[in-house]
């Protein structure tokens, strides 16, 4: 068992995340050395083939070169038009990914490294703000800041399936059950990490700061606190008071800073999907859903961006696009396309003795309280609508008065999640095999879902369920 912040940095430095502490090393040598050249920088990341790629690919995206008939084909060319710093963020970050989401990584990694890329996109934005241009030293220290805790997550083996457990507990102490399972905090653990790869003040600063920090450590701390905030919504009282924060610090409007901040979200998830994340940009919480966190705005359906989400599932489908990825675009369809408030996707789950379905992601007018409450047996005697929908493979449409036909299946607990209007209900399977199950209302609307949106509906689950027979047939081969 591996115990102390000593232990856990030689572990995770040297033993699991070698090549990243090596390309972070000397990456960050070359680029903050006095005498750096693009010749220099080319050489380090053309050692490692499959980094070579990934780099051309990310600087020939839209977010790099916005000309598509000016295509990058070399990295000389690459280390000089995104500049020193600008080709050691990219290289930092495709490592990252690289060494932190092979194979299945839990749930917290996704989680921590979502909101890493988030806090890093906010911090680089409300930099720029203030200053007029770009620092991406502020990007790769934001990015890092929880660096230890990811790390843990992803090889801490038996000790992270506890703690992982330990956490889930109601009212525990997070904190303390952390020290005891490790012998440290994630704080100093990073903090030992970053100390080790030798990285910038910024970074070091960023994880001690002071009373009054410099600007590029507020600018990375406000980062990180609004990409913890806005996982809560983007209309509670903490993303109001960072928003304050955050305008001071820019200079600018609370209405105009709140709208970077949304920009720099949506940004967040696409740089995301630019380096090849696709399995975090659904975590990462988009402007898509601002409006309708409002309980008075009514939704409107849009044909014309049904149409464009079906087009893109469609490019997408064919390609390496995992299921996460598909499974929220195809909610963002039902949610913004079909104008459908509340929009979940419910997974099969064996984990526990009993077979469940729970709201793996959820999409619209959805509070805390309400997508924990969006959990119900799936075993073949459970009586709700979830399980039937699963097992018996039928789209549902049950009306705000519920009808004889489904009576049976509405306790009074399926009731309180579906509130007071209509919803509906359709399943997702590949073969012979159940997975789960689509939801989606009107909220706290009280209205009916209409018969149009409830074939839209099918038509978007219908299409997952294709995705995930093509995705099952591609792993037998």
């Amino acid at each position: 068992m591996t115990r102390g912040v000593s232990a856990w940095t030689k572990r995770l430095t040297e033993h699991e995340l070698p090549v990243l502490g090596a390309v972070i090393g000397d990456i960050h040598e070359l680029a903050t050395g006095v005498d750096c050249d693009a010749s220099q920088l080319a050489e380090v990341i053309l050692k490692d083939a499959a980094l070579t790629q990934q780099v051309l690919r990310v600087a020939n995206s839209s977010h790099y070169n916005p000309s598509p008939n000016n295509r990058i084909n070399t990295i000389s060319r690459a280390v000089v038009t995104l500049g020193t710093s600008g080709i050691k963020a990219v290289c930092i970050s495709l490592m990252m990914i690289d060494s932190l989401l092979k194979g299945q990584p839990r749930q917290r990694t996704l989680t921590c490294l979502a909101r890493a890329f988030h806090a890093a996109v906010q911090a680089r934005r409300l930099y720029a703000l203030r200053t007029g241009g770009s620092n991406e030293e502020v990007f790769i220290a934001a990015l890092l800041l929880h660096i230890g805790e990811i790390g843990f997550w992803t090889f801490g083996g038996n000790q992270a399936d506890m703690l992982d457990k330990q956490l889930d507990i109601p009212g525990s102490d997070s904190g303390a059950l952390i020290e005891l399972a490790i012998g440290t905090s994630f704080v100093e653990l990073s903090r030992n990490m970053c100390e080790h790869w030798s990285l910038s003040e910024v970074v070091a600063q960023s994880m001690a700061p002071l009373e009054r920090s410099s600007p590029m450590v507020t600018a990375v701390l406000l980062g990180d606190r609004i990409s913890h905030a806005v996982e809560q919504g983007w209309q509670t009282k903490a993303v109001a008071q960072l928003s304050e924060k955050a305008s001071l610090y820019c200079g600018v409007k609370i209405k105009e800073m709140r709208q970077h901040l949304l920009l720099a979200a949506d940004e967040a998830a696409s740089v995301a999907l630019t380096f090849g994340a696709n399995k975090i940009c659904h975590l990462i919480p988009s402007s898509v859903n601002v409006l309708s966190e409002s309980p008075q705005h009514r939704l409107k359906p849009d044909s014309n961006l049904q149409l464009d989400i079906l087009r893109e599932l469609g490019t997408v489908i064919g390609g390496n696009t995992d299921i996460n990825t598909i499974l929220q675009m195809v909610l963002e369809g039902m949610h913004r396309g079909v104008g459908l408030e509340r929009v979940a996707v419910c997974m099969l789950s064996h984990k526990s003795k009993q077979a469940v379905l729970y709201a793996k992601f959820v999409l619209g007018n959805v509070t805390p309280s309400w997508r924990k409450s969006l959990i119900f047996a799936a075993d073949a005697e459970a009586q709700n609508p979830l399980a039937h929908c699963l097992v018996q493979r039928e789209v549902m449409h049950m009306k705000s008065v519920i009808g004889p036909r489904w009576n049976y299946l509405a306790s009074k607990r399926f009731i309180k999640v579906k509130g007071c209007g209509g919803c509906v209900l359709a399943p997702l399977f590949v073969g012979e095999r159940n997975v789960g199950v689509f939801y989606a209302d009107r909220g706290d609307l009280g209205v009916e879902v209409d018969a149009v949106q409830v074939e839209r509906f099918t038509h978007f689950a219908q299409q997952a369920n294709i995705a995930l027979a093509l995705l099952s047939k591609k792993q037998r081969h």
